[in-house]
């Protein structure tokens, strides 16, 4: 992965000034990794090398696997979910359901809208009236998330009505080892997969809540870990090679300056989810105190349409990383007919032609005086997308250093789930 540091604002000098100034929490990443320490909210950034605990995963996707599974219903939502689900989505694409080579389909139910979740009933009843075999996977790092205790009622209740014999096989529930979800798995004899009491829902998707259904889906999750645990080796590195250390320092650089939107531009539709964790990653983690970055995702080429003007003509109040993969060129050549000899697009590859809007877009922003970095990922390859989650989890934990808030926590989240919960006892 690179990252090329193309800012119309910050010099070199002032940036190795805040990544010096990172040494400290630096340490403690480093600290945490050479002891292998759980003990803190910084344990997530060990997972990909906990292999003991992969072994459980994986064990418990063999005998899940081996019931004949057809359809995943994976259960959650924010970091219960999202980390999964853009992971799935990056290596299958926004079609991946129908890509019939994947031997099981993933539904997701992360909201409890009446429409959708009605919907959503209406399918899973339809692939259990005709005998397939659907698992359902709850995940609540709280146990006690009202959106998906309420999902898991509503779901678990249609799963028994068709397959009473089995149905409590056909549950996996991925929670923290104390929390009132895991004490109704062990009731009921689900089975159950636990989340490190330390690790943070949004900085879970190396743990059971992504490789669990990551696995069931045939999905490479050793791979995944790799890039992460690769990652891991630059993290604490006070040099331009540190990409976490790069981009928090440039993040802060402009927020200082009064920039408070970051804008993830990403040039892949597979990879819209991966934008989404990434959003709920920043604005969770930093959103506190009074301070945060407002992080908003645009996706290339359909939002050039929609917003550019904006980001090049209005207010210069915006930070724009680009997204994207080197080596994500199509060799499909455009046909020559009616339409394309109008515009002489005829018998060019349709890669090419990406290169330079991508080429284009970033020239634009940078004679705009728009500030912006470029990520580009050297492939699509679990491995590189392992890489860039575990840095975008340590450019957000150094970027809250910076900023002298905690990452970890969510106070203010707290507060709608309080008031819903006593609108509901009344």
């Amino acid at each position: 992965m690179y990252v090329y540091k193309k800012t119309c604002l910050i010099s070199d000098d002032e940036l190795l000034k805040y990544i010096t100034q990172l040494e400290p929490e630096m340490a403690r990443v480093e600290t945490t990794i050479q002891k292998q320490d759980f003990s803190t909210p910084y344990a997530w950034v060990n997972l990909p090398t906990f292999y003991e605990y992969h072994a459980s995963c994986k064990k418990l996707i063999e005998e899940k696997k081996a019931l004949g599974i057809d359809v995943l219903l994976l259960i959650g939502i924010g970091g219960s979910d999202a980390g999964a689900r853009a992971l799935y989505q990056a290596i299958h694409g926004v079609m991946g359901n129908a890509d019939f080579k994947n031997n099981i389909l993933l539904y997701c139910a992360d909201t409890i809208d009446s429409g959708y979740t009605q919907e959503l009933v209406t399918l899973v009843e339809g692939f259990l009236q005709a005998g397939k075999k659907v698992l359902i996977n709850i995940v609540s790092k709280s146990g006690s998330t009202t959106e998906t205790v309420i999902n898991a009622a509503i779901f678990y209740d249609l799963l028994a009505q068709y397959r009473p014999n089995d149905a409590r096989e056909l549950v996996v529930v991925t929670t923290d080892e104390h929390s009132p979800l895991a004490a109704c798995a062990r009731h009921n004899n689900f089975s159950l997969l636990i989340v490190p009491t330390h690790v943070g829902g949004r900085y879970s998707v190396f743990s059971a809540v992504g490789l669990f259904p990551l696995g069931m889906l045939g999905i490479d999750i050793d791979a995944i870990l790799q890039g992460a645990a690769a990652e891991n080796n630059l993290c604490t590195q006070v040099s331009f090679d540190n990409k976490a250390a790069v981009r928090a320092a440039l993040l802060y650089a402009h927020y200082a300056r009064g920039i408070v939107i970051h804008d993830l531009f990403i040039f892949n539709p597979a990879w819209t989810l991966l934008g989404a964790w990434y959003r709920q990653l920043m604005a969770e983690s930093l959103g506190k105190a009074g301070q945060g970055i407002l992080p908003t995702v645009s996706l290339g080429t359909v939002d050039l349409h929609s917003v550019a003007q904006l980001y090049l003509g209005g207010q210069k109040n915006r930070f724009t990383t680009f997204l994207m993969s080197k080596n994500n060129i199509s060799s499909m050549t455009i046909a020559r007919n009616a339409f394309s000899n109008g515009i002489q697009a005829g018998g060019l590859a349709l890669g090419t032609v990406q290169e330079s809007i991508i080429y284009g877009v970033t020239q634009a922003y940078y004679k705009e005086h728009c500030a912006y970095m470029t990520i580009a990922l050297q492939n699509q390859s679990l491995y590189e997308l392992g890489v860039y989650m575990q840095s975008s989890m340590l450019e957000i934990v150094y970027l809250a250093y910076l900023m002298g808030v905690n990452p970890f926590d969510q106070p203010q989240v707290e507060l709608y789930k309080r008031e819903a919960r006593a609108f509901l006892a009344l």
